[in-house]
């Protein structure tokens, strides 16, 4: 008997410390989580706060899969759309994007705009140009602390500081 009880008292006490440290790993890992939480919320917030600053075609992008976080999801998958996003900008950032567009642009002497149909390049995430179908409408845009701008004709050559020549534009 004597023996039973002490085999008793030894599985015991061994399921007793597993129990203490399954216990001890399940609040490691809730911490971690926790945690996991609250950096993706601070990088979601980080990330809204770059967004307006984006090319706007890659801010549009951006803007969709930022939809994406607001849905009910776990943390890590939260986390997996939030670095697919930081990818999609990392490669927008590493080439050199051609896109086309219809752009409000200011009409001359007058506090209105025209839409015009034009093609932007972008080199990365700061810079980039665009040139009217015609040729006559061209322009230099980049992120600034309100956002992107864009720069038209003589004006985009006053920010430049130099002449803008819409032939090399198109090359």
């Amino acid at each position: 008997l004597q023996e039973v009880l002490s085999q008793t008292a030894e599985s015991s006490s061994d399921t007793d410390q597993r129990r203490k440290t399954l216990l001890t790993d399940q609040e490691r890992l809730e911490q971690e989580q926790a945690l996991l939480g609250e950096q993706v919320s601070k990088a979601i917030e980080s990330l809204h706060s770059i967004q307006y600053r984006l090319p706007p075609p890659l801010a549009t992008e951006v803007d969709v899969k930022m939809k994406t976080l607001q849905s009910d999801l776990t943390g890590s998958e939260k986390l997996e759309r939030l670095l697919s996003i930081y990818k999609l900008i990392n490669e927008f950032d590493q080439r050199v994007a051609i896109n086309k567009a219809t752009i409000e642009l200011p009409v001359t002497g007058q506090e209105s705009t025209r839409s015009v149909r034009v093609t932007q390049i972008y080199l990365g995430l700061t810079q980039g140009w665009y040139l009217s179908e015609d040729a006559s409408e061209y322009g230099y845009g980049r992120a600034t602390a309100l956002g992107w701008k864009w720069w038209s004709n003589q004006d985009a050559e006053s920010e430049l500081g130099q002449e803008l020549d819409p032939k090399e534009i198109k090359t």
